[in-house]
């Protein structure tokens, strides 16, 4: 399975997928291109999507997710990284899901103030 639609009845499942593997959570209306790249990779990763950001508002503000689109990348039940999806590219895209699938958690660094530095996604 590639694409799951993530509700918060289903939210902590999802949560503890990403405990195996890579989740990216994509608060997309049109999920098309995430989905198709999900089926590409086998099941590297799992695309959940967040169809309705105002029915999910749970699932949003624990993502701390303020604006559509916006996609989250998590891996250990840890954020991992945020990034805006404005016209997103296919190519760019790839490009983000490349960096994504070679970080790990230990790649994440947080400061003695528990402040996050997330892993620097490339620029197109």
């Amino acid at each position: 399975m590639g694409t799951i639609a993530v509700t918060p009845d289903n939210y902590d499942q999802i949560i503890a997928e990403s405990c195996t593997r890579l989740v990216v959570l994509g608060f997309v209306n049109d999920e098309r291109l995430l989905s198709t790249l999900a089926e590409e990779d086998e099941g590297a990763w799992l695309f959940g999507h967040v169809a309705d950001t105002e029915a999910n508002r749970i699932v949003a503000e624990r993502q701390e997710v303020s604006v559509r689109p916006t996609l989250v990348a998590l891996l250990e039940g840890r954020m991992t990284a945020h990034t805006r999806a404005d016209n997103v590219t296919e190519t760019r895209l790839r490009e983000w899901m490349d960096v994504m699938l070679r970080v790990s958690i230990s790649d994440i660094k947080v400061s003695a103030r528990g402040e996050v530095a997330m892993p620097r996604v490339p620029e197109s």
